[in-house]
């Protein structure tokens, strides 16, 4: 009997490999594939910061924010481990395809998604540039990065999304650490600026000060990624902080089913 057990859990094992390996293909189980990777230990679990901080910035539908959704396109949908969701892309590129910025910055390049679909949906003759830590350099960091981080930081590529798109052209790639990097060249130039950098609290406080300076005098839009997320608590701890005491950031809002917040600055 135990030789029997033992053959029928190794056959389980087997075809439950194969059912992974081969619906991994489809969006709609890739938790479930993550989840499987957690436990075979394929995989590193994101770790779970405990205490969120209760959400003060008002959540509102993106409706609100584009009363009128514009045409736009989504290129790269399927989303890996460390991208905003579909959900979260369709809210950016509608945000985008609805102001038609001309210039864009981004702080945290990760894979180049986000990046291109905002090239994607911004004015014809538009530039997005985004600036990415050099997995080398992730020791050295002007601010302490927040823990968690390294593994979207130490990755073998940075930007594979757009490199070979036909959006390459319309997007700059740029290197150093968002605390320290010399950002002269851009101040005061840009649209829309998108923060999804390090979630440290120090980061986040530095990285949105630098957002402020990129934009035009005139103003833009700011957004930040993963207010709210159970994994970063600090980064929620930052921004209800500017939030709250920084009258400049009151029409921060979160978009309603992300963890994506936008604010307008005039």
């Amino acid at each position: 009997m135990r030789i029997l057990s033992f053959i029928m859990r190794y056959i389980v094992s087997i075809a439950a490999n194969l059912w992974v390996s081969v619906v991994g293909i489809f969006p709609k189980y890739r938790e479930a594939c993550y989840e499987a990777g957690y436990r075979l230990g394929w995989r590193e679990r994101p770790v779970v910061d405990e205490g969120l901080p209760p959400l003060e910035i008002p959540s509102v539908a993106l409706k609100t924010l584009v009363p009128d959704a514009p045409v736009c396109r989504i290129l790269e949908p399927d989303a890996a481990n460390g991208n905003v969701t579909e959900w979260e892309l369709l809210s950016i590129v509608q945000l985008v395809a609805s102001r038609k910025p001309k210039a864009c910055f981004e702080i945290g390049t990760f894979d180049g998604r986000t990046a291109l679909n905002i090239a994607a949906n911004m004015a014809p003759d538009g530039h997005v540039f985004t600036l990415d830590l050099p997995p080398q350099e992730v020791e050295r960091t002007a601010l302490a990065i927040a823990r968690g981080d390294e593994r979207f930081i130490k990755k073998s590529e940075s930007g594979a999304r757009f490199k070979h798109s036909d959006f390459s052209d319309r997007i700059t790639q740029l290197w150093g650490d968002s605390a320290a990097f010399d950002y002269t060249s851009y101040e005061g130039r840009m649209d829309l600026v998108f923060v999804d950098g390090s979630h440290s609290y120090d980061y986040v406080k530095k990285d949105t000060e630098t957002a402020r300076k990129l934009l035009k005098p005139e103003g833009g839009m700011i957004l930040w990624h993963d207010y709210g997320s159970k994994y970063w608590k600090d980064l929620t701890r930052a921004m209800n902080e500017l939030y709250r005491d920084v009258p400049e950031f009151k029409p921060m809002r979160c978009v309603g089913g992300t963890v994506l917040v936008c604010c307008e600055i005039r």
